[in-house]
């Protein structure tokens, strides 16, 4: 049955790998609006002969409106049998006339809804209190199965591909995305189309755009990288702890790594209504206000130090997860793990009057043992078989016990060693 219908098995087919995205999106979030409406040019190498081409794609959420695969050499047009969404396993499928085992390109059209549930691509609202004025902006979370509320896409972590990517938008608005800005022309009725360089190869859920009418501060890391915060106009004045911050982790990390960090630029952004307290999203890392923004007259030492946690982990990501990533969800600890565990190694360098060893042991160590000791604690290596499944992993045993484990092979091998093995 799975091979006629190949669309019942949750994983996608490694014969199908995409090599490179060509997407644009128009995000229609001024006034009342909340739709999208986009397309794309997908490169795939198929390895096997076959007539299916099975992606992902949330039909709640969004629907392809037109469909074309053609050959990557002669760019033949291949004639489709069916295409159709399978819900289910949140797919799309392409079924061709006749079997195919060439590189192909698929191009889609596609639409949607800006989603309500602070995830995929969804519309924030905030007051500037500059002006009292009620302000608009679209942001992503994609982590860990929510691209495919956004566009099209084979949507798992192994499945890296290149992405270039460009945002329609009004003038007065600033895009941002993993990459710095590569040209900005005008477009139709007014708006204005910005195209970001090709990313390097990267999962689905690393994928980022923000549109907004932000500000940001700015440094450069080790004289030849930009760092920037991005935040509301009146919250700029709160974004210097987190420049220093990152500032300093970033360049720590790429002594200790001994690997330099593999995009031109880090932008961190704070996102007024947002699921987690920040995704490490390569190159555009996106936070809640109160993980990256930091106003040392009012706040307190507690507050300091989560901003400080939120970066120091976010920016052990760009290595352990994004660089380096996991086959599948089942492995999640390998990704949260290190970045937890890395996160008080980055504390450690900055600000080493704070009790690491007994913090650590009181936010993670202790937490989990307890957690660990009930019925329904569930192995570090667990199996993964939905996308609810995916996101109930994101928990104490992967984040907390994975780190405590790191931290005891650390312990034994002592810092060097240690480094030098991971790298």
């Amino acid at each position: 049955e799975l091979k006629s219908q190949p669309w019942l098995s949750l994983r996608l087919s490694p014969q199908v790998v995409p090599v490179h995205y060509n997407i644009t999106l128009f995000p229609d979030f001024y006034g009342d609006h909340d739709s999208f409406s986009g397309n794309e040019t997908i490169e795939v190498n198929i390895t096997t002969p076959t007539r299916h081409i099975i992606f992902h794609m949330a039909s709640n959420y969004m629907n392809v409106t037109r469909a074309q695969v053609l050959t990557s050499v002669t760019g033949e047009d291949l004639a489709i049998h069916r295409s159709f969404s399978y819900p289910p396993n949140e797919f799309y499928v392409i079924e061709t006339k006749l079997a195919v085992s060439q590189p192909v390109v698929v191009k889609l059209e596609f639409e949607g809804s800006l989603t309500k549930a602070i995830v995929g691509l969804y519309k924030s609202t905030y007051i500037n209190s500059f002006t009292n004025q009620t302000m608009s902006m679209v942001s992503t979370k994609f982590e860990p199965t929510y691209a495919r509320y956004a566009f099209p896409c084979f949507d798992e972590p192994v499945m890296k591909a290149m992405f270039t990517i460009t945002m329609i938008h009004r003038p007065e608005y600033t895009a941002l995305s993993n990459m710095p800005v590569q040209r900005q022309e005008q477009s139709l009725h007014g708006l204005v189309s910005t195209t970001f360089e090709t990313s390097v190869k990267m999962s689905t859920y690393l994928v980022c755009v923000v549109v907004s009418e932000y500000n940001y501060t700015e440094t450069r890391v080790q004289g030849n990288m930009t760092l920037r915060v991005y935040a509301a106009p009146d919250k700029i004045p709160q974004t210097t702890y987190a420049l220093e911050v990152a500032n300093t982790t970033l360049s720590y990390y790429q002594d200790i790594f001994q690997f330099k960090f593999p995009l031109p630029k880090q932008d961190l952004i704070a996102i007024p209504n947002f699921v987690a307290g920040a995704t490490e999203h390569w190159g555009l890392i996106t936070f809640r206000e109160s993980a990256v923004l930091f106003n040392p007259e009012q706040a307190s030492l507690l507050s300091q130090q989560t901003v400080a946690i939120a970066i120091t982990h976010e920016i052990a990501h760009q290595w352990f997860g994004n660089l380096a990533t996991m086959e599948w969800w089942n492995d999640l600890w390998l990704n949260e793990g290190f970045a937890t565990f890395l996160q008080y190694v980055g504390l450690e360098h900055i600000n080493a009057d704070w009790d690491l060893e007994t913090m650590f042991l009181e936010r993670e160590t202790f937490p989990v043992m307890r957690r660990d000791s009930e019925l329904a604690s569930h192995p570090i290596i667990t199996s993964v078989e939905s996308p609810s499944e995916v996101t109930s992993v994101f928990d104490l045993i992967s984040y907390d016990k994975g780190s405590s484990i790191i931290r005891m092979l650390y312990s034994v091998m002592g810092h060097s060693t240690f480094f030098k093995g991971i790298t």
